[in-house]
């Protein structure tokens, strides 16, 4: 498991893989917003790191992007 520094590097962390595979998938905020059940103010909320979610919503954005939590956790 990786080494955060501190909650605000998990979040970050968090937020930045999230967003990366987005970019990947060549999909728009809007896309994945609705793709994952949630609002597109959240999930710039989410990419910024600025705001905690749910283990819910963890999984929807975990499934819409079909990638594993290990992939979401990693610094990489």
């Amino acid at each position: 498991m990786n080494n955060f520094k501190d909650y605000k590097d998990f979040i970050t962390t968090i937020g930045r893989r999230i967003k990366e595979r987005r970019k990947e998938l060549g999909w728009s905020i809007t896309e994945l917003s609705r793709r994952a059940g949630i609002s597109k103010s959240f999930l710039y909320g989410i990419e910024a790191g600025k705001v905690n979610m749910s283990v819910d919503t963890l999984f929807s954005l975990k499934y819409a992007l079909n990638v594993s939590y290990q992939y979401i956790f990693s610094k990489d």
